[in-house]
């Protein structure tokens, strides 16, 4: 007997057996589930009913034994399954879905024996199935012990052992390595976004250079400039070599600037290219030029110095340098790069020489200048030229007598007559030579015997850059202080020498007297002297200041000066320097445009700055 059937959504005929009465199928159009309902009763067979009645009594149907089943779920329709233990591990349909589906195979529920599992032996590895001696533990029992029965049984001893020096040692061995790797990592990415910055900053006015170079040589050359700058410290001396000898080209084919700006930029060329001096040292990347090559170099660009003004202090400061590098002996040949002021050369760098307590080659310095002074009033004797012998310099009367050379000193020293003093170059020759020898009170009193302003103020410059050099605290600053106020006083409104009054700012920024230097700035009659006596009180005001300076400090140079840009370029890299947010972008507000290019490369020497600085505080 059969049940009639119908979806109760989408009212499709199904027939299905008795069995499934109360079952829940799932519709195989809409899959929607119903469940089969229970069978309707027919009307009773009144003959069938009779003849049953008077049939005789069938035996009775031996019980068939209760089949075991077991219950799945089906793969598709999650319904449970429930089937004939004989159907284990075969495929039938489930009642539900109607879809074919696989019948577990049915898990027995003995024991587990790891004798009976599948060991992964050789075939001929013995097995070892004998029971166990008496009285040993086997794998079953293992977690049965308790950590107790173990300290009962005394095994281990319930107090901690404390931890010994090795075993500190140990772990805060450990610990630092961990930390190393942290800081190392941490270093990694540091230097990765500071690479990236400096590249694109050294980009920004590397483009500059190309593109607007012809058209305005003095940035673009001061850019250059300082891209050397940045290569000598990055150990890529090719590249520095050729930015420093494009920078000369630059500014030799230069004419829309003042013979002083010019000298102040060569000097500056000249200082930038002995850092490319040092013969067998040797970096990651390169080796340094040898110091010939480099000297070479540095007399090429001395000699387009101009003014003898210039030339004579432009000297000083690369002899300066040279000797701080460990290369006095190269000093005599700067001396003959002019001839006509080969004397004053000479005098100035025996004076740098002993100055750095080298005596000897301070005395070769002063002969040589003395046979080129007596060679050319010699000259002037036989060519029997009108006027006056020539007179020394006071500065080699100074050195002969600050080597102690009195006589010789006398010799040069002009006579002054039997009933008057000495004349200015004598008075101001001595002095100089007794600040040298540290008799203050005497090279004092004759400093103090010099007629004329002009000729004092020199004296003064002369004792104060002795007394600077002996102490560069700047307490014995008496004389610079004194050469401050002459150029203030007795002497305003004359024409001081511009090349003097640089000389003597730059001595009064050393001694720290900012407020008196900032007097006798506007007196500086020649404007690019007077932008580079700002520009390096600029400097010092930067570098006094603890944190990141504010624009309002490119006020202390003027616009219309030429290191206007370069105050620019010290500015950004202080900042950057100090850290912060990305100064670049406040570089893009700057104006005039022109001030930029050197910004982009102050941000880059920042950068390779603060490199350097982790570098140097790294323990080693």
């Amino acid at each position: 007997m059969s049940i009639n059937v119908n979806c109760p959504e989408c009212k499709k005929a199904y027939v299905a057996k008795n069995e499934m009465a109360g079952k829940k199928v799932r519709c195989s159009s809409c899959q929607k589930p119903f469940t089969i309902p229970a069978p309707v009763a027919q009307a009773a067979d009144v003959e069938a009913f009779a003849a049953a009645a008077l049939a005789d009594e069938p035996e009775p149907a031996k019980e068939a034994p209760e089949q075991a089943t077991m219950e799945f779920a089906c793969d598709y329709c999650e319904e449970k399954v429930n089937v004939g233990t004989d159907l284990a591990g075969k495929q039938t349909s489930c009642p539900h879905c109607r879809r074919i589906i696989k019948v577990p195979f049915l898990e027995k529920n003995e024991p587990k024996d790891w004798r009976k599992t599948k060991a992964r032996l050789p075939a001929g590895a013995r097995r070892d199935l004998e029971a166990a001696p008496e009285g040993t533990w086997g794998t079953h029992l293992a977690t049965a012990v308790s950590a107790q029965s173990i300290l009962d049984a005394r095994a281990l001893d319930a107090k901690r052992q404390p931890l010994t020096w090795m075993d500190w040692t140990k772990r805060g061995a450990v610990a630092a390595v961990g930390l190393a790797v942290v800081g190392v990592a941490s270093l990694v990415v540091i230097h990765f976004l500071t690479a990236n910055k400096a590249k694109q900053a050294l980009a920004r006015a590397t483009q500059f250079v190309e593109t607007e170079g012809d058209r305005q040589p003095v940035v673009a050359a001061e850019v250059l400039r300082s891209l050397g700058d940045y290569s000598v410290r990055a150990d890529k001396f090719d590249d520095a070599n050729h930015q420093f000898e494009r920078t000369r080209l630059l500014i030799e084919k230069t004419r829309a600037i003042s013979a002083s700006a010019r000298d102040l930029m060569l000097t500056d060329l000249a200082l930038s290219q002995i850092e490319l001096g040092g013969k067998g040292a040797v970096s990651e990347r390169g080796a340094k030029e040898s110091w010939e090559k480099t000297l070479k170099s540095i007399r090429q660009t001395l000699q387009q110095l101009q003014s003898p003004e210039g030339r004579l202090e432009g000297i000083r400061e690369v002899t300066r340098r040279l000797i701080h590098k460990g290369q006095s002996h190269a000093v005599a040949s700067l001396g003959k790069l002019f001839p006509e002021e080969e004397t004053v050369i000479l005098t100035a760098l025996g004076m740098e020489m002993l100055r750095a307590n080298q005596k000897n080659e301070a005395e070769n310095l002063a002969k040589l200048a003395l046979d080129s002074f007596k060679e050319k009033a010699a000259k002037l004797r036989d060519a029997k030229a009108p006027g006056k012998p020539p007179l020394p310099p006071p500065s080699l009367i100074a050195l002969w007598f600050a080597l102690g050379k009195d006589d010789k000193a006398r010799d040069l020293a002009p006579s002054a007559g039997p009933d008057r003093e000495p004349n200015a170059i004598t008075l101001m020759g001595y002095a100089e030579g007794n600040a040298m020898k540290d008799d203050w009170q005497s090279a004092r009193d004759q400093a103090a015997k010099v007629r004329l302003p002009e000729d004092r103020l020199k004296a003064l410059i002369a004792l104060g850059s002795v007394a600077l050099d002996k102490d560069p605290s700047g307490e014995n600053a008496r004389d610079v202080k004194e050469a401050l106020t002459l150029a203030q006083g007795e002497l305003a409104g004359r024409m001081i020498p511009s090349w003097l009054l640089l000389r003597l700012a730059r001595l009064g920024i050393r001694a720290g007297l900012e407020g008196q230097v900032l007097e006798i700035i506007p007196l500086i009659q020649d404007s690019s002297l007077r932008g580079r006596a700002q520009l390096e009180m600029f400097q010092n005001r930067l570098a006094s200041t603890q944190g990141q300076a504010d624009d309002a400090v490119l006020e202390l140079v003027d616009k219309t000066a030429p290191d206007y840009g370069l105050a620019h370029q010290i500015l950004a890299r202080h900042n950057t320097r100090l850290g912060g947010p990305d100064y670049a972008k406040v570089i893009d507000g700057w104006e005039p445009e022109l001030v930029r290019p050197l910004g982009y490369v102050g941000v880059a020497l920042g950068l390779q700055d603060r490199t350097l600085d982790k570098t140097a505080e790294k323990p080693r």
